[in-house]
């Protein structure tokens, strides 16, 4: 085959794999028809990876230890990685808690010179994965580094902070985030409501109560409102919840 005919059957099939990824085929169909094509074909592992970047955050093992798999085969084919592959890859590690490939995969898009400074999509990812592996400080240390922090950002590591128990820290970057101009979402709301009943933050849980009902996230989205219950009855303030 001609360059172009290989480059433009490789997009073929990578289009075929967003299709039935989207067209209610089960992930282990999906990952069986990548890992066919990779086995065809080394330089398809680059496009399996990217096609299976939205699947590789889930629980099917199948699919996080197929990434892995792509990965490793793409290594031994010479064939160099992009930033976007990293994306499913990391994705992965943070599922399975997989933190020393985590590092490795972090060192590696260092030293290919991927400027993940300035890829928010790969800075938050990175921070979705320290954080996954409850390594806050390295999380913490990715975000500090980027050049342009989206709510994404801020949110992974709010919820990072939440879930591990370092309220404080999930309000502190809450109050950062607002004064950058960043307007928080529903899962920031979540988890700043989470970590105000943590520290019976009653005043500040009002506010963001406030700001909620403001936003119409209250009438749009039951987790909000069952998180706004939790936290008044923390607080025991039965009446208001």
């Amino acid at each position: 085959l001609s360059l172009s005919l290989s480059l433009s059957l490789s997009l073929s099939l990578c289009a075929y794999l967003v299709y039935l990824s989207y067209a209610g085929s089960s992930p282990s169909q999906n990952v069986a028809l990548a890992s066919a094509l990779t086995a065809l074909s080394p330089t398809f592992g680059i496009r399996a990876l990217e096609v299976l970047q939205p699947a590789a955050g889930c629980h099917h093992k199948t699919i996080q230890h197929s990434v892995f798999a792509f990965y490793e085969k793409m290594q031994e084919e010479a064939i160099p990685p992009t930033p976007f592959t990293l994306v499913p890859l990391l994705q992965a590690c943070g599922m399975v808690k997989g933190i020393q490939r985590g590092r490795v995969i972090h060192s590696d898009a260092i030293c290919k010179g991927f400027d993940y400074h300035n890829d928010v999509v790969l800075g938050n990812s990175l921070i979705d994965m320290y954080v996954k592996c409850r390594c806050l400080t390295e999380a913490f240390s990715v975000s500090n580094n980027l050049f342009a922090r989206d709510v994404v950002s801020w949110t992974a590591l709010m919820d990072g902070y939440t879930r591990h128990l370092y309220p404080e820290e999930a309000l502190n970057c809450f109050d950062l985030m607002k004064k950058e101009g960043l307007s928080p979402d529903v899962v920031t709301f979540i988890s700043s409501l989470k970590a105000c009943a943590s520290i019976g933050a009653i005043d500040m849980g009002r506010e963001i109560h406030v700001e909620i009902e403001r936003k119409g996230f209250l009438d749009s989205n039951i987790t909000v409102g069952n998180t706004l219950i939790y936290m008044y009855v923390t607080f025991c303030l039965l009446a208001k919840a």
